[in-house]
């Protein structure tokens, strides 16, 4: 009879407990404007030099950075996350060889994020 309701008492927390999701902020070291695409979806209508996406619910994420300028290349990463709940940032960087990547900078509960002022 145990099993049953210790059973029961886990399905409920799946139930009450609201999914987390996680946010995603992503911006370039030298400022240039770029274009955000998550799994085949631009996330910016404009290019910008610092992009935000939150409510993200999966644990991995196919991102294509896009250059405003045509003359920068195209690059392709995929991102893993160990859970959900959290926002990671990310800062565009060139490596050694001179090619554009995703450089990890850092990870923190969301509920530890303080949000941005209203004009932001």
């Amino acid at each position: 009879m145990n099993r049953h309701l210790l059973a029961l008492a886990v399905l409920m927390m799946y139930i009450v407990l609201p999914e987390q999701n996680s946010t995603l902020i992503i911006f370039p070291e030298q400022g240039e404007a770029f274009y955000l695409v998550i799994n085949g979806l631009q996330q910016n209508q404009s290019p910008e030099t610092n992009v935000k996406v939150s409510e993200l619910n999966t644990l991995s994420y196919k991102v294509r950075i896009r250059f405003e300028n045509t003359q920068m290349p195209d690059f392709e990463r995929t991102i893993l996350s160990n859970e959900r709940g959290m926002e990671a940032t990310y800062k565009i960087k060139k490596n050694n060889k001179g090619r554009y990547v995703l450089h990890f900078l850092n990870e923190v509960p969301i509920h530890q994020t303080s949000q941005p002022a209203a004009s932001q």
